[in-house]
């Protein structure tokens, strides 16, 4: 039998095109001169900043002099690697990265890959960033038009000039990271990359490889930290050269980093009681107060000191917000942050990452339920004169609905006001006419949206918003409910599962298929900030969240049923949050109030302590009018007394208190 003669595969004219590209720009850097220009005198020499920056014109190092010796080593033949750790309002992108693109482009010319978390961080640092560099330095200008005009390659995110070309990607791509090439790779925000690129693997190991044909790489990574056990740009850090920037204290010369310091050391950033425009440095070394005004100074006469000089070939960097000249990070508007993370400790992690450029350790994720029984407190009234508005959730299961209305105040001050259980079926739709031989807990929850609860000032307020959760068997009644009262504000809720980063409430949206308004919640951030605030916020007062004695042991236990714990699935790291009982109803409902008291408005927020001066004045008048009634009219009846407290057992064996204030609870 005659063997079949297999002919070599032909190349599609596509990849052949792309690699005689490849060819020419390899020989092309090979071969080419080697600038005598560091990357600071390149960028004082020919960097424009563009118009939309905040401070536009000439590129000065010296505004900057902390990123001399960073931008020196990215373009130094002698150093492979580099890496930084860096805050936000520093400077770094436009010094190490951009600075980079266009020197390599004007001087060096190179085939450049910048890899960004997602391909949309990729789009618009081309569009808002790169694009407009190119405009406003004379020394680019010109040059992708011409390549573009003579091979039409340059795309939004891949930009050709003479010599080589500009690759932007989104490291969430295993496929973007196939497809390129490059000498220069610049690795931006490495802490927020996947864990994996889809199966393949770390992105920061995937891309070097992508320089293997080029005898002179150059890698280089720069990030704000995020999480001690997933962080890449601090073990990077740690394999370098280890270098931190030490300023000269103007009173006894020595040098030294600037730190945040702390309540229980003596040096640091310092402040009188509350008040962030007092910000001061007080020196490590000498004890000496020093003004702000004296730190541009400081800084400008600043050095470089490595742990490790020793590591020549890969350089690492670390910064902090402290030695920022810009208006963004002076020293006042750094410690009001901070006194923000007192109010809401979710913020904490944030100043962490941003200001002190330090990676986050997570701990205290769930709170202890002895520590919050210490904690209980009866209120004056039924509703605390610290309240400004509110709301009321519905959690939906199949044997009840459970209730709780939940008062807000100045800075999200939080107060339980009442927890009800309405035993009955969900799946008995609400109905008009009642009918008794089969009664929906959805008419008796339509008869408690017009409860009025009283105010420590003596005025009736009732919620300002009803949200009832779509979650379980029943979403058709759930919608039904909220399409008949929609316009009494209730509305259906559903929960995210797209885990941290999600907003507290989404827009408003109308379903088609329920015929209502919902709304999606950020479960993840709310139970976030609710649990940071249960374990820090003890005393009452902005975001603190106040436990009642009406609140038993099973409230409190629902309360502070779930903890927030790492897991690593199909190569991704997720924060997830886990129960540690069955039951957190509790925690779901006030959950659902935290989010839904964001969808009444930022302005409803904002003006809660007014909203409860309001209630107060209301009161106040309320109480003068009928005084002066009583005064006119004496022999006018006097109200009847509340009748006393009654306990019965529910149907389902549970122990029922109620009060005609209108809560009730089973435990």
């Amino acid at each position: 039998m005659t063997e079949l003669l297999e002919l070599p595969r032909r190349l599609a004219p596509e990849a052949l095109e792309a690699w005689r590209t490849a060819r020419r720009e390899i020989a092309s850097a090979a071969f080419a001169p080697r600038s005598m220009l560091t990357l600071s005198q390149w960028a004082d020499e020919k960097r424009y900043l563009s118009a939309d920056l905040g401070e536009p014109g000439p590129w000065r190092t010296d505004r900057v002099p902390y990123m001399r010796r960073i931008m020196d080593a990215v373009t130094d033949p002698r150093v492979r690697r580099v890496s930084v750790i860096k805050p936000t309002r520093i400077g770094a992108t436009q010094s190490i990265v951009l600075n980079a693109i266009g020197y390599y482009v004007d001087q060096e010319p190179s085939p450049i890959i910048v890899a960004l978390p997602t391909i949309d961080d990729a789009k618009k640092f081309s569009t808002q960033l790169l694009d407009p560099m190119f405009l406003d330095t004379p020394c680019l200008e010109g040059k992708l038009e011409a390549v573009k005009l003579r091979r039409g390659r340059s795309t939004m995110l891949q930009k050709s000039f003479p010599g080589g070309t500009v690759q932007i990607i989104g490291t969430k791509s295993p496929r973007a990271m196939r497809m390129v090439h490059g000498r220069i790779i610049l690795m931006s925000e490495i802490d927020a990359y996947e864990l994996s690129a889809g199966t393949e693997g770390d992105p920061t190991k995937i891309l070097p490889k992508r320089a293997g044909a080029y005898g002179n790489p150059k890698f280089v990574e720069e990030s704000s930290p995020l999480l001690f056990d997933t962080s890449r740009i601090e073990p990077a850090f740690e394999a370098g050269s280890m270098e931190y920037f030490n300023v000269p204290c103007p009173h006894c010369g020595e040098l030294q980093r600037l730190e945040w310091g702390g309540r229980d050391v003596r040096y640091g950033v310092k402040w009188d009681k509350d008040d962030p425009e007092t910000a001061h440095y007080v020196c490590r070394l000498c004890g000496a107060v020093i003004d702000e005004s004296l730190k541009f100074g400081m800084i400008a006469r600043g050095q470089w000191i490595a742990t490790h000089p020793g590591r020549r070939d890969h350089l690492s960097f670390h910064l902090n917000s402290l030695v920022s000249p810009f208006d963004g990070a002076r020293w006042p508007v750094l410690v009001r942050e901070w006194l923000d993370t007192k109010r809401k400790p979710e913020l904490l992690q944030v100043f962490v990452n941003t200001v002190l450029g330090e990676t986050f350790r997570l701990k205290g994720e769930s709170v202890d339920a002895n520590d919050l029984i210490n904690r209980h407190e009866t209120y004056p009234a039924q509703v605390p004169a610290g309240v400004g508005k509110l709301v009321r959730t519905v959690d939906v299961h199949d044997d009840r609905l459970e209730m709780l209305i939940v008062g807000f105040g100045e800075g999200e001050e939080l107060w339980p006001i009442e927890h009800e259980i309405i035993e009955g079926d969900p799946g008995i739709p609400y109905r008009k006419i009642a009918d008794p031989e089969t009664p929906s807990p959805w008419n008796e929850l339509a008869t408690m949206l017009d409860r009025e609860y009283v105010h420590e000032g003596g005025a009736k307020i009732t919620p300002a918003i009803t949200g009832i959760d779509l979650g379980g068997h029943h979403t058709k009644n759930v919608y039904g409910f909220a399409r008949e009262f929609a316009s009494r504000r209730v509305f259906a809720l559903q929960g995210s599962n797209l885990g941290a980063g999600v907003p507290l409430v989404s827009k408003k949206k109308y379903s088609n298929t329920g015929k209502a308004f919902f709304y999606t919640l950020g479960v993840f951030t709310a139970k976030e900030a609710i649990v940071a605030r249960l374990k820090k916020l003890t005393d009452p007062g902005p975001g603190c969240i106040h436990i009642p004695d009406w609140m038993d042991r099973e409230h409190i236990e629902q309360l502070t049923a779930e903890e927030l714990v790492t897991k690593r699935e199909g190569g991704k790291v997720e924060r997830v949050w886990q129960k540690r009982r069955e039951r957190n109803e509790f925690l779901d409902l006030t959950v659902y109030a935290f989010c839904m008291l964001h969808a009444l408005g930022i302005g409803v927020v904002r003006m809660l302590g007014d909203s409860a001066k309001d209630l107060l004045a209301e009161g106040a008048k309320a109480k003068a009018e009928t005084e002066a009634a009583e005064r006119a009219d004496p022999s006018a009846d006097s109200p009847a007394p509340d009748p006393e407290p009654t306990e019965d057992r529910g149907p389902y064996g549970l122990r029922e208190r109620r009060n005609p204030g209108g809560w009730s609870r089973r435990y």
